[in-house]
């Protein structure tokens, strides 16, 4: 059984090993391209953290872990920026809004102090309403996306600031090509299962299908196929395209995923 699978291309080792050890075949095709963006207040973000005068910051993906440290090392290429910045980081409440930005976020050095039960925006307002009234809270994130959490928290008595300092863009190039070729053999019946890990994935893909004229029936096509979404927010995402969705993990991890789709078609 073939999987098509749709996360960023730095993912591709670990995404195929992981569905292979269950026994599925794997089409690769990113449909997400991130790109480092210059962003005047990430300085301020910055030099608030270094000064103590942060009290939270958000950290909502693992790009904008990645993209923080790369700006960092823009300004000091040495390294003892960064070490300063993770030690005033860690005086700091951190929170990552799943796993796998928690783990970049170790692995950079930095201590996660929240998690939330819904790796999600929702989530992340939920866990940190109750604590950040009266406190300075700074949310890194991509261009994209809504201001739904960051209004949440300032309706909780915050200050919130954001630093968008990334956007994501629709494959170009070679990961187009290999997208065109998986909505191909979706349509050809080699595609046996769709997974999708976020929202953006979802409209990119179907864009992608747009500009190729295939959209109407790419969307009955997946209608008859197995669809795994990755978190409720990609649900809702699919499902709002016309798209009924099979397979949702508890769990925010792409192997959870994959499990869930296992048990799925064994019956």
């Amino acid at each position: 059984m073939r999987v098509g699978v749709t996360r960023p291309a730095k993912y591709e080792r670990e995404s195929v090993e992981i569905a292979r050890a269950y026994g599925f075949d794997v089409f690769f095709a990113p449909l997400i391209s991130v790109r480092r963006v210059g962003e005047p207040k990430f300085e301020e973000f910055l030099q608030g953290v270094l000064q103590k005068d942060v009290d939270f910051v958000v950290f909502m993906s693992v790009s904008s872990v990645e993209c923080a440290f790369a700006h960092v090392y823009d300004i000091e290429p040495r390294g003892q920026l960064a070490k300063d910045f993770i030690r005033a980081l860690n005086k700091t409440t951190v929170a990552a809004v799943g796993p796998a930005t928690l783990r970049k976020l170790e692995s950079c050095g930095v201590l996660t102090r929240l998690l939330p039960k819904e790796y999600s925006s929702r989530g992340l307002a939920g866990a940190l309403r109750p604590l950040v009234r009266g406190r300075k809270v700074w949310i890194i994130r991509s261009k994209q996306g809504d201001d739904r959490l960051k209004t949440s928290l300032e309706d909780a008595g915050a200050t919130v600031k954001e630093a968008k300092i990334y956007e994501i863009t629709l494959p170009a190039g070679e990961e187009r090509e290999h997208v065109v070729e998986l909505i191909m053999l979706l349509l050809a019946g080699g595609i046996e299962v769709m997974t999708f890990t976020s929202g953006m994935c979802v409209e990119n893909f179907l864009k992608i299908a747009e500009e190729l004229e295939v959209r109407e029936r790419v969307v009955r096509r997946m209608r008859s196929i197995t669809v795994a979404a990755l978190g409720e927010p990609t649900r809702r995402k699919l499902e709002a395209h016309g798209i009924k969705v099979d397979v949702v993990p508890k769990e925010f991890t792409f192997e959870e995923m994959i499990k869930g789709i296992k048990m799925r078609v064994q019956g």
